[in-house]
């Protein structure tokens, strides 16, 4: 059978593959995710060329018309067409690290642009419930961590930033509830947020297991040891959210989440301002824009929020 042996091949390099990213603590849903993406790129390669093709030979124009194919033919959103790129991506990575190529054929690959939509987007309560299951099905080592950090910024709206430097003497927990103190660089401001139940569980959790050298102070570390980088934390929430099967989702739409819902529960922008850490109520008009035409619940309480309001401290 015509191009079987390159089949074969490729069956053999995905093998390897899936240990490389089992490797770098991916979580499972997010390898399985990866490797069927990938593999949709190896059949459409055969077709394209009678079976004489090998994810080992790819070239840029390769990938270039396999965008082409997901744009005109699939008609995929960019988002969706972003993630499968990103399987491609971490192939040619593996293969150049590996000596299995000489060269990376995505090196000047471009994301494509994206609707405004995706960035000013918010989960929906549901979407909200399936990346926090999947983060709790996550790698085993590193699933309490995780879990700290998205309901972190989903659930009392913390910047990245603001949460790569949080220390473990900003938090305090206890058996009736808990805060943490965020500070900022300008001008010494810093905000006190009180904690619902969920995210001081999850807190406790993994202060119970973290490992770190009495020299270090910050509270969220990556697997060496040292403070977690705002990259791995982007990266983290990214790859979650791709599992879940959520496509395209960042920090912001955590943030922005987090915000909708602070505003839906007071109809108060200074409230809202204030949850996010915004000293200008320009910032949060523009950070919550998309929302603001939507003013038909603004005045409905909910109690069953559990998003914590931030207390402004001078």
């Amino acid at each position: 059978m015509a191009g079987s042996s390159n089949e074969i091949h490729d069956q053999e390099w995905l093998a390897q593959f899936e240990h490389y990213l089992l490797a770098s603590d991916l979580a499972p849903v997010t390898v399985s995710n990866y490797l069927a993406d990938l593999q949709a790129f190896a059949r459409w390669l055969r077709q394209r060329a009678e079976g004489q093709a090998s994810l080992l030979s790819i070239s840029p124009a390769d990938v270039q018309d396999y965008c082409a194919y997901l744009q005109m033919t699939q008609q995929l959103s960019p988002v969706t067409i972003n993630r499968r790129l990103q399987a491609i991506r971490k192939f040619a990575k593996f293969a150049l690290v590996n000596g299995l190529a000489e060269t990376n054929p995505t090196a000047g690959l471009k994301r494509l642009r994206e609707e405004r939509a995706y960035w000013d987007r918010v989960l929906s309560p549901d979407e909200v419930t399936r990346l926090i299951e999947t983060v709790q099905n996550g790698r085993r080592s590193l699933v309490k961590r995780d879990l700290a950090i998205v309901l972190l910024v989903l659930q009392a709206g913390l910047k990245v930033g603001e949460l790569v430097n949080l220390r473990v003497a900003d938090l305090e927990l206890s058996a009736e509830g808990g805060a943490i103190t965020v500070r900022r660089q300008a001008r010494g401001r810093r905000r006190t947020i009180i904690l619902p139940p969920e995210v001081c569980s999850a807190l406790r959790a993994y202060l119970r297991v973290r490992l770190a050298p009495p020299t270090v102070a910050h509270f969220f570390l990556s697997q060496q040891g040292t403070p977690i980088s705002a990259r791995s934390v982007q990266r983290l929430i990214r790859e979650h959210a791709a599992a879940a099967g959520l496509g395209e989702v960042s920090a912001s739409t955590l943030r922005r989440t987090y915000a909708r819902i602070v505003w839906k529960t007071t109809g108060d922008l200074s409230q809202v301002a204030d949850a996010l850490g915004h000293t200008r109520l320009k910032s949060t008009i523009r950070y919550i824009a998309s929302l603001l035409e939507d003013t038909s619940e603004v005045k409905e309480k909910s109690s069953a929020n559990v998003f914590p309001k931030a207390v402004s401290v001078p």
